[in-house]
């Protein structure tokens, strides 16, 4: 066809030839950095055989996708039906090579690289971390992520876990490029409407898989532990949108789905016929899924839409913009396209929302103003969607973030009183419990969860996270493990797993967990935290190697500039380059307080960060906001502790430690920690320690 010959059914052959290569390699067999350098290259290169690329493939099924790719169509499988009496004949070889094809693992395909870091407001605080070590579990921070996102499922196909990645768009401009990123959200959140009929079911939310750097097939399950992957292109003709979908499995063999019915989904229709991309896109993934939809559920699905294509235009537009595969999330784009999208439909629904969340991300939690205006589209949403559960969640959030905690349990309660199973809503009313000082209250709504839906990871991953934030370590440790059960390589169990080990003075196990984590994947978390295990080690230069290795991967994270500081400081090398790095430290731990106030780990973290610089002034300043709030995490105490020994103020920093410790503190990082070393010979710290000895350890 590019060289306006005539096509036939071998055309065909080539790009089921093209789509099997992808499948199993994860690449595409001819590349380039643009369209032009792809063309050249299917019509003047040879693909790298895939016998290459995959070895460990059935040397029988690589001739028969390395014919299909032949450049001679003559040389090519004759017709569809011989291409597949050679894979039904393959599929029924001998046992040995049956053997070889079950045992080949799904690899990730490459898919433009994800930078973006969507925030969505899940509820109040996260856990806090010590200014002097912070061991990182895989959970968010602020009021954005609270005790940690969505975490996984495991790989049982009855309780499918399912992530949408982004659709590949081919050719197009930014505005293309932010509708199709725009579709990916929308099918995120429509099959998320289907959990509460199947409370088997998790939909990974958008913004967690942006925000692990999901890449790939591969990537899913091992950073988010589903089991499930929606993938596909897109191209725009003019006003005609074509766009095909593909539903993969993760971790199991692929050739199966060349004969599974349902295993794709092509549409191909005018902008102007919303049913398509309104329902029919949504309700053709859910068959992809094998989910029968009733009544009930179509409806559910439908719900919030528009009557008018440039509304629907404008507000995926918005929606890409925000949750953008290719660069960084662009409020500003992103709140024009709703703007025009309200105004070209003054019933949309779901325009009203997303101009909602694009304006929460400039959001000042102390503006009360902007909060209730916020809280005014979100109610519009409401208004014009009355049984929508999106705005309920998103109200109950922005009461959380404005202090107003028995308020946001009323909108969660509103939630679940539709749907028992909700796990945001779940969470979001666990937050409120915690928050106001009722943590037997939340810990039964954790307990509910589970019994509604036993197989589903996330909820067990989010009430370890619970049970870790109470320092009942143990209990924390025994439902990761659980976790791990169902899910081996799963990346964020391996390292809470990990943590809590370190908390409980395992070290050995808890670097065997860690290490457990770079063998399946390096990662920045497993870098940071052997880099912490090497610090209570006494090993500063190889903490400090390993805090810089995962500088590499991330180097946004000031908490990690500033491990990287206090491992330099302790090997001697305080005026050297921990000075840069706590400057460093400060520079974005400014930016990420202005981000979140009233975050206690936050200003613990600075206030420790500025002593070591000697901007005592400054330090005193985060000290006073600390001491406002209305509660102080166990970690963010000992870390206050870690302050006021510096400013030579023994009775306080006794004080602090005494509420950490009370507070479920594990002691590790008291007993190891070096700035403590002449507290830890004053009597009073040794009576302290002896009153609460053999606990929290």
């Amino acid at each position: 066809m590019i060289r306006s010959e005539e096509v036939d059914n071998r055309t065909d052959i080539f790009a089921l030839g093209v789509t099997m290569y992808q499948m199993v390699t994860g690449r595409l067999p001819f590349r380039g950095d643009n369209d032009q350098a792809v063309l050249y290259a299917i019509l003047h290169l040879d693909p790298l055989p895939i016998s290459q690329v995959r070895p460990d493939l059935p040397p029988a099924f690589a001739r028969i996708v390395d014919r299909c790719l032949l450049k001679n169509a003559g040389s090519r499988f004759g017709s569809v039906s011989e291409l597949l009496h050679e894979l039904e004949a393959l599929q029924s070889a001998p046992d040995q090579d049956r053997r070889s094809i079950e045992t080949m693992e799904t690899v990730s395909m490459a898919l433009p690289p994800r930078r973006s870091r969507l925030k969505r407001v899940l509820g109040l605080s996260s856990l806090a971390l010590s200014a002097a070590v912070v061991l990182v579990l895989a959970f968010g921070s602020g009021w954005v992520h609270t005790l940690g996102a969505r975490l996984g499922l495991g790989s049982d196909p009855a309780s499918p876990a399912v992530s949408v990645l982004p659709i590949t768009l081919y050719g197009g401009d930014r505005d293309d490029q932010a509708f199709c990123d725009g579709l990916a959200t929308m099918l995120t959140v429509k099959l998320a409407r289907l959990e509460r009929f199947q409370p088997s079911l998790w939909v990974a939310p958008i913004d967690l898989v942006r925000r692990r750097g999901v890449d790939g097939i591969g990537d899913a399950r091992i950073k988010l532990g589903v089991d499930r992957v929606i993938t596909g292109t897109m191209h725009r003709y003019g006003d005609v949108i074509s766009i095909d979908l593909l539903c993969d499995s993760v971790g199991s063999d692929p050739l199966p789905l060349l004969f599974k019915s349902q295993s794709t989904l092509k549409l191909a229709d005018p902008i102007s016929n919303l049913f398509t991309w309104q329902d029919q896109l949504a309700i053709g993934v859910a068959g992809l899924l094998d989910i029968e939809l009733t009544p009930e559920m179509r409806n559910v699905l439908s719900r919030g839409g528009t009557t008018r294509p440039e509304a629907f235009v404008e507000c995926m537009r918005g929606y890409g913009y925000l949750n953008t595969s290719v660069g960084e999330s662009a409020p500003e784009p992103a709140a024009a396209s709703f703007l025009s999208a309200v105004a070209a439909d003054s019933s949309y629904a779901m325009a009203f929302l997303g101009l909602a969340e694009c304006r929460l991300r400039a959001l000042d939690p102390q503006d009360e103003k902007e909060r209730a205006a916020l809280a005014e589209l979100a109610e519009k949403a409401l208004q014009l969607d009355g049984q929508s559960l999106e705005p309920r969640l998103f109200l109950g959030g922005l009461a959380a973030i404005g202090g107003n905690h028995e308020r946001a349990a009323e909108y969660y309660r509103t939630v679940l009183a539709v749907d028992p199973a909700n796990g945001e809503a779940c969470h979001g009313l666990a937050s409120s419990y915690l928050a106001m000082g009722d943590p037997e209250s939340a810990e039964a709504v954790y307990l509910e969860l589970l019994e509604l839906r036993p197989g589903v990871i996330y909820c067990r991953s989010r009430f370890a996270s619970f049970l870790y934030g109470q320092a009942r370590y143990e209990a924390a440790a025994a439902e990761f493990r659980a976790v791990m059960a169902l899910a081996p390589d799963y990346l964020p169990a391996c390292t809470n797993l990990g943590a809590i080990y370190f908390y409980q003075d395992r070290r050995e196990d808890a670097e065997q967990m860690f290490r457990r984590s770079m063998a399946v994947s390096p990662n920045y978390l497993a870098y940071l935290n052997l880099g912490t295990l090497y610090f209570y080690s006494q090993r500063y230069l190889d903490s400090a190697l390993m805090y810089e290795k995962a500088l590499e991967l991330k180097s946004d994270d000031y908490m990690a500039w500033g491990q990287a500081a206090e491992a330099h400081y302790w090997a001697g090398d305080g005026n050297g380059k921990a000075r840069g790095q706590y400057l460093k430290a400060v520079e974005l731990g400014e930016a990420k307080l202005a981000e979140f106030p009233r975050d206690a780990g936050h200003l613990a973290a600075m206030a420790g960060y500025l002593m070591k610089l000697g901007e005592k002034s400054r330090a005193l300043k985060c000290l006073e906001r600390f001491l406002s709030l209305d509660s102080h995490p166990p970690q963010a105490m000992f870390a206050i502790a870690d302050v006021y020994e510096q400013m030579g103020q023994r009775e306080l920093a006794l004080q602090w430690i005494e509420s950490a410790v009370a507070g479920g503190f594990a002691t590790t990082e008291i007993i190891r920690y070096p700035g403590m070393g002449d507290l830890r010979a004053d009597q009073r710290y040794r009576a302290l320690m002896a009153r609460y000895e053999g606990e929290h350890r």
